[in-house]
């Protein structure tokens, strides 16, 4: 019995498995391979049932060293039924699936094995797989031609091209002699060839055509090379591509022999500065039709695809290590990454990329990963295009949002080297961040999106939208000298923001956004930040009224500390780039310590302490109470307080919030009751 050796580690062997009716040296074939064996004295009726163990050749048998594994089948038997014919047994079938390469054997002086190359044999493989497998057609008998077949060598010639031109999985044809071992090599080096670089894969033979997606592929490869975006590949990118894929630079007399043939084959493919992306396509074109498929996937290899021309999963996906406590930020040599990416595909100097310059930057990739509205949440001209800190903005959110999807896009676009140096991990707590998440809470029409909007240069919109889905801003802000980035998330409901604590834990600063004329919106505040200091204590928080060029006009007691910060989204001016820096400095800060940070102001630790320990209704209660006496002497030193004023009382003490603002309007219209802040 023929021992099979084990391939070394990371030694991919190529099984080949021969297949063909009976008699006709299936068998002979396999053992021949063994240097010192051959089947020639068994009888016909004993070759039928006899299959040689799969065997692994001698290396000085195998092409460059590579193992060859042979499998040899049973002639077919009774087992599944395909196209009419005799079928396969169960061990043949399983034996086709698993095959890198199919090596059909027929007698070349019997043209009947042969015909069933055709009718019976390609409409197995086809049924058996589900994916088609490289076919190497092989001749046995040769010894026996001359004498036993009646077709002339032109005719079989005629007849082999009909049938490859008609099967695409066909790669190669070769006669051959089992018994005087003649052109075995050659049949191994075939089959070698075709499991590891298949021709169908790449060329249709009959339409003399490159398959889309080797035509996709290879355009992807050429705009990454095309350096300035005309167009056209230069000398200089010619011999850039020849050396990254083959490590030897080309001669200026070899770029111009290669630009003279493709020249030849289509005229408008050359230009005097380069190839075009025609030339380039033609050039492989005819690397395929002259048999050089090796060539053309060295090329294709070498930016990562595989056998189905797909780029490899662990190339667009390599494994970095973050932690719940870490966040992904795009590194140094990312950002100048995509700053140059940016430059190269601003056609016109305009500092913005426009919707048919951004389709062409991303059409080395699947599509835009973002949709098609994200440019309404970063920076653009006044035109709609999106300018280069919108650009970097975008891919830093997405960074921190996704990154095994930003390395991707990286891998996609051309990023030069390994792909994780293009993002770095940091700490939460304590690194070197530059990107923060502001969470932006309030009521609704409190200002909230038209703040997120001020961020990145948006106008601001007078009617009122509701915040129907949520939406993240991000923009770069000056702090302390050095830029950061800020994105100002908005959710549909806070309280589903708040009630999550996956969610809570992604925020650096908490931001509560009140109309500093609407008592019901501080009220709401109050509540928002009562919530946050009972779940999240750990993240500083920020009040900002908004709206205070109406509330100047008719001013209401507040239900919150004095605001940290005070500005209006309807100012002339826009929001000032001062309240943006302040969050990015509350978060850079990190989590409050020693204290809660209460609408920007430190409360002591012992007076925080005290608070944390109450539950929400007894926090109110206790306000409450401090308060109702100072509210008690107000209401009586009212003409005409009686029954009336013994009903707000009771009022004031059964519903709480809602009722108060609502009375605290109605007696600041009336003037009958001076004004009380509760709090």
């Amino acid at each position: 019995q023929l021992v099979v050796p084990m391939a070394s580690s990371g030694v991919v062997v190529v099984r080949v498995v021969i297949v063909g009716d009976a008699a006709v040296g299936k068998t002979s074939l396999a053992a021949a391979l063994v240097v010192g064996t051959q089947e020639g004295d068994t009888t016909t009726a004993t070759r039928q049932q006899q299959v040689v163990p799969d065997v692994l050749p001698p290396v000085s048998v195998t092409v460059e060293g590579r193992p060859v594994l042979m499998v040899d089948t049973a002639s077919p038997v009774p087992a599944v039924v395909v196209g009419g014919g005799p079928p396969l047994v169960a061990a043949s079938c399983d034996a086709v699936r698993a095959a890198d390469v199919v090596c059909v054997v027929y007698d070349a002086t019997r043209a009947e094995t042969f015909d069933r190359v055709a009718s019976f044999w390609l409409p197995a493989l086809r049924k058996l797989r589900e994916r088609s497998v490289p076919v190497v057609l092989a001749g046995n008998k040769l010894d026996l031609k001359s004498t036993g077949s009646t077709t002339p060598q032109d005719d079989v010639v005629d007849r082999v091209n009909a049938l490859m031109s008609a099967n695409q999985e066909i790669e190669a044809y070769v006669e051959c002699s089992a018994k005087d071992r003649l052109y075995l090599q050659d049949v191994l080096s075939v089959s070698l060839k075709a499991a590891l670089f298949p021709t169908a894969v790449l060329y249709n033979a009959t339409e003399a055509l490159l398959q889309p997606k080797c035509e996709q592929a290879l355009c992807r490869i050429f705009r990454l090379f095309d350096a300035d975006n005309d167009g056209v590949m230069s000398d200089y990118d010619l011999n850039k591509f020849q050396l990254r894929c083959f490590h030897e630079a080309l001669s200026s007399a070899a770029i111009a022999q290669v630009k003279e043939t493709v020249g030849k084959i289509e005229s408008d493919a050359v230009q005097p500065s380069g190839l075009t992306i025609q030339g380039f396509l033609v050039l492989h074109r005819e690397l395929l039709r002259k048999g050089d498929a090796e060539v053309v996937w060295g090329v294709l290899r070498n930016f990562g695809y595989t056998d189905d021309l797909s780029l490899r999963e662990d190339l667009l996906y390599p494994h970095i290590a973050v932690g719940d406590d870490h966040v992904c930020e795009p590194s140094y040599g990312g950002v100048l990454f995509l700053h140059n990416l940016f430059n190269k595909y601003d056609r016109d100097g305009d500092e913005a990329l426009s919707s048919q310059e951004l389709d062409e930057l991303f059409l080395t990739t699947p599509g835009m990963p973002w949709g098609a509205e994200f440019a309404q949440y970063v920076n653009t001209d006044a035109a709609g295009n999106l300018s280069l800190a919108g650009f970097l903005a975008q891919w830093w959110l997405a960074t921190a949002l996704d990154p095994r999807l930003t390395l991707a896009y990286l891998v996609y676009l051309g990023y030069d080297g390994d792909v994780t140096t293009s993002i770095n991990v940091e700490p939460r707590i304590g690194g070197r961040r530059a990107l923060y998440h502001c969470f932006v809470f309030g009521s609704r029409g409190s200002g909230k999106s038209s703040l997120a909007d001020a961020l990145i240069g948006k106008r601001f919109l007078a009617r009122y939208q509701p915040t129907m889905v949520g939406r993240a801003t991000c923009g770069a802000v000056s702090c302390a000298g050095t830029d950061k980035y800020l994105v100002m998330r908005e959710f549909v409901s806070d309280a589903e923001a708040l009630g999550s604590e996956a969610l809570m834990r992604e925020c650096d600063v908490a931001c509560i956004v009140y109309d500093a004329a609407s008592i019901e919106s501080q009220a709401y505040a109050a509540r928002i930040q009562s919530q946050l200091e009972r779940r999240c204590a750990h993240v500083p928080c920020v009040c900002i009224a908004t709206k205070s060029d109406v509330a100047a006009a008719s001013p209401l007691p507040l239900l919150l500390p004095q605001a940290s910060l005070t500005v209006s989204c309807a100012a002339e001016g826009g929001v000032p780039l001062s309240v943006f820096a302040a969050l990015a400095t509350t978060a850079a800060r990190g989590p409050s310590r020693g204290g809660l940070l209460a609408a920007g102001r430190q409360l002591p630790s012992r007076a925080a302490a005290s608070l944390m320990r109450k539950p929400a209704m007894q926090l109110l209660a206790s306000l409450l109470r401090t308060r109702l006496a100072a509210l008690y002497r107000a209401v009586r030193r009212t003409p005409g307080f009686g029954v009336c004023g013994a009903g707000l009382v009771v009022t004031l003490l059964l519903t709480g919030y809602p009722a108060i603002a609502a009375v605290l309007q109605a007696i600041r219209r009336s003037r009958r009751v001076p004004t009380v802040a509760l709090f």
